[in-house]
């Protein structure tokens, strides 16, 4: 059932004034606040989403860059009441976690520690995990979707607050990396700027195919690092045994990298792009080429080699990437979906399978009116 949410409440908007990003290294905008400015805000509506009965999910305002209004986060309402819902919903799911990983009780102190907890429990298939491609596993992913989403817009505040002007495009890519995919401005900014893929050679996708085909399974370790949350880590690692160039800085902010040290005991240190490694800032720092709502649509123009995100709240935050490495000729109907079957290569869960395999789950985010999700993929010419 489609689950309506009607509420009024008030909300300050935030002023902000910014060039378009057309000029690389100019800029002499200056951020203006107004207080004065108070709307209603929206009610806002997914159908989709597994979170029936957990709270309300609301909008939290908008922050406006010239002049155009760019929505924050969707948040939940009251987030004490979310997930003292949240476990009654799912107690089962909560109390393996909580035995398993030796957690105390779900509260708002430890809610990361169980999300790790649960990219720990999904990391390798295994059919003897009860919980595994369940229902109640695609309930804690999209809680913790929103969930987090509090501190996402706190961020965003607090990056605009500190600031008196933007001076470099550098500074407007932070802002757009903030804010949800389909923001105004971010959707605005990628017309005049994404970074700079090696379009003028393009990528091996036999390369591609080859290193993702090889460690979808086993690790290359210690050439690179291991996270419980490994998704966006190993398309990275794709990405650049293909041929991309990395885009090295100092910051973990700023560009594309990996960095590998040799300590003198022989063991190794790693360093890491936020890009590298997330899959919200990887998706929106090289930009996307297609996004659909429907596994169909998305079999339909997929091709091997792509590169694969998904957003499965929709609430404009990519959430996992994978990569494409075949893709078959014809469509067909797999348990209720019809879609060309195509091959995925993933890290948690770790694998390389058909969409259509069972382990494989990226077709059922799409299995309205339960869920609703976002597709897309990022391709280099």
């Amino acid at each position: 059932m489609k689950k309506k949410i009607y509420f009024i409440s008030l909300i300050l908007i935030i002023l902000v004034s910014i060039t378009s990003p057309v000029v690389a290294n100019e800029s002499k905008s200056v951020i203006k606040w107004d207080s004065t400015i108070e709307l209603p805000v929206k009610s806002q509506t997914n159908p989709g989403m597994p979170l029936s009965g957990i709270d309300k999910i609301v909008d939290s305002g908008v922050i406006v860059i010239n002049g155009i209004e760019n929505p924050l986060y969707v948040t939940f309402e009251n987030p004490d009441s979310a997930i003292k819902d949240l476990k009654k919903k799912i107690p089962e799911f909560l109390e393996v976690l909580q035995k398993e990983y030796y957690l105390n009780e779900l509260n708002d102190e430890n809610w990361k520690d169980y999300r790790y907890a649960m990219h720990r429990y999904i990391e390798w298939p295994d059919e003897n995990k009860k919980f595994q491609n369940s229902d109640s596993l695609k309930v804690l992913e999209c809680f913790f979707d929103i969930y987090e989403n509090d501190e996402c817009n706190k961020e965003i505040l607090s990056y605009t607050s500190g600031r008196k002007s933007i001076k470099l495009v550098s500074d407007e890519l932070d802002l757009v990396l903030l804010l949800p995919s389909f923001a105004p401005y971010s959707t605005n900014y990628e017309k005049y700027y994404r970074a700079p893929k090696n379009t003028s050679k393009g990528l091996n996708n036999t390369r591609g195919i080859q290193y993702a085909t090889q460690y979808a399974i086993n690790h290359n370790w210690p050439t690179y690092e291991i996270f419980s949350a490994d998704c966006t880590n190993f398309v990275s690692q794709i990405l650049e045994y293909a041929g991309q160039s990395q885009y090295v800085y100092s910051s973990p902010s700023s560009g594309w990298w990996h960095k590998r040290t040799l300590y003198a005991d022989g063991t190794y240190g790693h360093s890491h792009s936020y890009t590298w490694i997330r899959a919200d800032t990887f998706t929106k720092y090289w930009g996307t080429t297609y996004t659909t709502s429907g596994i169909w649509y998305l079999s339909l123009n997929v091709r091997p080699g792509d590169f694969l995100a998904l957003d499965k709240t929709f609430d404009g935050s990519w959430d996992h990437t994978g990569y494409c490495t075949q893709r078959d000729s014809y469509y067909a109907n797999y348990s209720g979906y019809q879609y060309y079957d195509f091959k995925i290569a993933q890290h948690s869960t770790n694998y390389h399978l058909w969409v259509s395999g069972t382990s494989n789950s990226w077709e059922t985010y799409d299995k309205l009116p339960t869920y609703a999700c976002r597709y897309a993929y990022l391709r280099w010419y």
